[in-house]
Parts: structure tokens; sequence; C-alpha cells
């Protein structure tokens, strides 16, 4: 994927990418590499979009090494960057998997906030997230994400 990135010298691309290359990398507990794919991706990211979403796949696999600063960091540097200068880049308009919406923001923050043990701002995000996936478009659902949140509240208990 990252050759494809490279030969059409796009930076969009290459920050999917690096994104991509993040999430294999957490699901096969490879947690500090998926830390150091999400970094690097950063470089490249063109829009609020990716920024957001290589932050947000920093803090959870920062989370799962254990580094509860540099999780809660990336977290915010991922809310910043939603709130920042959006930036214009065509993968967006293919949309799905392409995109990052709130909604998902929300989902991996609430993840992220379970591995730190964190079950307040964990049950926030997560219900915030569920909210959002049950009265957004259509196409920013991600009924995977949904479901997880969904077992993030119903395991991790109500706030207080």
């Amino acid at each position: 994927m990252q050759a494809w990135a490279e030969q059409a010298d796009h930076n969009g691309l290459r920050a999917w990418t690096h994104g991509t290359a993040a999430l294999i990398a957490e699901w096969t507990h490879q947690h500090r590499r998926a830390v150091e794919f999400a970094q690097r991706g950063q470089q490249f990211a063109p829009t609020a979009d990716s920024r957001v979403r290589l932050a947000s796949l920093e803090a959870r696999a920062t989370a799962r090494t254990g580094d509860r600063n540099l999780a809660l960091d990336a977290l915010d540097r991922a809310a910043r960057a939603r709130d920042g200068a959006a930036g214009q880049d065509k993968l967006d308009e293919f949309g799905g998997l392409l995109t990052f919406p709130v909604s998902k923001q929300h989902y991996y923050a609430g993840s992220t906030y379970v591995l730190l043990g964190d079950s307040e701002p964990a049950q926030q995000n997560a219900l915030l997230a569920i909210g959002l996936y049950e009265t957004g478009p259509i196409e920013l659902r991600s009924y995977g994400d949904e479901a997880l949140a969904r077992v993030d509240v119903t395991t991790h208990g109500t706030p207080h």
C-alpha cells in the first residue's frame, strides 16, 4: 500500500496507509509499532479527518503500551485537530473507510479511556459515539464500531 502512495506522490494516501499499518500492527499485538506508524503518518496528514484518525490511533495503541501521558496527549491532539483547519484532499470524496467522522473519534476516545481504566470518560465518549451513529447519516455509520462502543458501555459500568 505504501508503495502505491509513494508512486502516486499523494500525502493523503501516505497518511491513510500509515494509519492502516497502525491498525494492523495494533490488532496483531505490535502496539509500539502501531504507535510508530500513527506518528509517522501524521507528517503527511493533509486534512482534519486524517490528523484526527492518526492521533486517535496513536492514543489507543499508546494506551495499550501503558503510556498514560502519551495516550492522553494524543487524545488532546485529536480533539485539537478536529477543531483546526480542515484542509483538502481528494480521498475524502470517496467516503467510507477513507473518512474519520466525529462518531468514530468518540468511539476511539472511549476505547482509549477503557484501556486506561478511566470509566467515566470512557462511558461518556462511548455513549456519545453511539448517539452520533444512531442519529447521523447512514453513510457515516460503522456498525462494528457502534457495537464495540455498546460493549464498552455494557462491560465497564455506568458513570457516577
